[in-house]
Order: C-alpha cells, then sequence, then structure tokens
C-alpha cells in the first residue's frame, strides 16, 4: 500500500513539474504553488523522521543549510499536517485522523483540552488522548 501511494505521489509531482514548465502563465503558476506547498511538507516530514530517529538539531540544521536553532525553531513544534496532494480528498481516513488531530492540538495549545475533557474527574490516561504520532509519515 505505501509503494502505491509512493508511486501515486510521484505521478502528482510530474505533473505538476511539468504544469510548471508549460508556457501557459496561469498553469505555470498555480503548479509552482502548488510544488511549493508539497516542498514545504515533505521538508517538514523529512525533519520529523530525523527527529523520529533521534538525529540532533545540530545534524538536522547543517543538513538543510540553517544553524541547530534555527532548525529547532522552525521545525520543533510543527504539528504535521495533511500532505498537500492529499488534502482535497475529504473521504480519505488519513484526512479525517489529521484533521481530528489537529483540532486536538489546537484545543491542547488554547487551554480548551483541560475545560473540556479534564473537567469529568477522567485524569487522560486513557491511551487515547496522549503521546504516540499524529501524522503516520
Amino acid at each position: 500500500m505505501f509503494r502505491v501511494t509512493m508511486v501515486t505521489v510521484r505521478q502528482q509531482l510530474h505533473r505538476m513539474i511539468d504544469d510548471a514548465l508549460d508556457d501557459d502563465p496561469r498553469r505555470a503558476l498555480i503548479a509552482a504553488r502548488q510544488l511549493q506547498e508539497e516542498v514545504v511538507w515533505l521538508l517538514q516530514r523529512a525533519v520529523a523522521l530525523a527527529r523520529r530517529q533521534e538525529w540532533s538539531w545540530g545534524r538536522i540544521g547543517r543538513l538543510i543549510g540553517t544553524t541547530r536553532q534555527a532548525a529547532q525553531q522552525r521545525f520543533g513544534s510543527v504539528v504535521p499536517r495533511v500532505p498537500p496532494h492529499r488534502r482535497a480528498d475529504r473521504q480519505d481516513p488519513m484526512v479525517q485522523h489529521v484533521r481530528e488531530t489537529e483540532r486536538m492540538l489546537r484545543e491542547m495549545q488554547s487551554g480548551q483540552w483541560q475545560r473540556h475533557h479534564g473537567d469529568d474527574g477522567d485524569d487522560g490516561d486513557d491511551g487515547h488522548h496522549g503521546g504516540g504520532e499524529a501524522v503516520p509519515w
């Protein structure tokens, strides 16, 4: 399944590159913007993979052409997002899972999670509301 997804993403990226090189300025601009969004997501994904494998921020920073501090500031609190190439499919289970995770993380950051889920006497330690990965990269 992962292999099929990788092939599909490659095909979509190739189409975007072809469109970005098109002689039609409208098509080229739209494709260039889409490619830019994909590159941002790919970089976030690569950093998340490196961190999961316990790479240091210094090593990551060197490989992406920045300092340790800049890499940590830029990616240290990044919440994984639905890949741009999958955002349009609202029925996709991954999209639904990530949207729910994003909503919970926003609630946690704003303090709403505590108000909604902490007042019922539940300590939240049921294995469903914390830890783990937000997105199956």
